[in-house]
C-alpha cells in the first residue's frame, strides 16, 4: 500500500475507513478488511491505524520535506 499523507490512530481501523470513503467519495484501499490493524483511503491520503489507546490525528511528512 501507499504512504498515507494523514494517520489517524483510532479503535477500528476499517470501520473508521469505511465512514470517511462514503463521507470523501473515495473507497478503501481493496487489500484491506475488516479486522485489519490499517486501512487505507489511497485516494485521499488518508491511513488508519488500531491502536489500543486509539485517537490521534498526526499529519506525516515525506522523506523530502523532513529537517534533519
Amino acid at each position: 500500500m501507499a504512504v498515507a499523507g494523514v494517520r489517524i490512530d483510532c479503535h477500528d481501523a476499517y470501520a473508521l475507513a469505511s465512514f470517511w470513503s462514503q463521507v470523501l467519495g473515495q473507497p478503501v484501499h481493496e487489500e484491506c478488511r475488516p479486522g485489519d490493524p490499517e486501512a487505507l483511503i489511497e485516494g485521499a491520503g488518508v491511513l488508519f491505524i488500531a491502536v489500543p489507546e486509539g485517537n490521534e490525528f498526526r499529519v506525516e511528512r515525506s522523506a523530502a520535506e523532513r529537517v534533519v
